[in-house]
């Protein structure tokens, strides 16, 4: 990662999603520079201050708490995996909420499931009954087994 450039974003705190999607879509977006967090309130005034890192991990936090409640997953709060959002889907948003979980310096997706993590982090994994979400499914599941 070169500390050398930076990547510029503008944060409005209350359209963090927002903000990262036009931060993550921008041609200008570069993986392997550091991400620069500048943030606003709703009339657009910016908050004081240089970002030495903490403005980027307040952002990466609100993004990844964002990401978490999103209609992109479902499940327990701890134990969640993915849904199917036609929205989400046409605007690319699985492949943006991606790339946020793989910035570094930011938290980990602790919300993720064990299985759902495993399989991302690359290791095979068998899908546990309690990875299904969805109450009806896991009853007639439950019943089969």
């Amino acid at each position: 990662m070169s500390t050398k450039q930076q990547c510029k974003f503008n944060i409005n705190r209350s359209a963090v999603w927002e903000g990262a999607l036009r931060g993550f879509q921008r041609l200008s977006y570069d993986p392997n520079l550091m991400i620069c967090v500048k943030f606003s309130d709703d009339m657009g005034k910016n908050e004081e201050g240089l970002d030495l890192g903490g403005p980027r991990r307040e952002f990466l936090r609100l993004l990844m708490d964002t990401i978490a409640r999103s209609a992109m997953f479902e499940g327990k709060e701890n134990c969640k995996n993915l849904a199917l959002d036609s929205t989400a889907l046409r605007g690319d948003w699985y492949y943006i909420s991606g790339r946020a979980i793989a910035v570094h310096g930011g938290p980990p997706p602790n919300f993720l499931s064990p299985t759902v993590f495993s399989l991302l982090v690359g290791n095979s994994a068998n899908p546990a009954l309690e990875d299904i979400a969805d109450l009806e499914l896991f009853e007639k599941v439950r019943k089969i087994l």
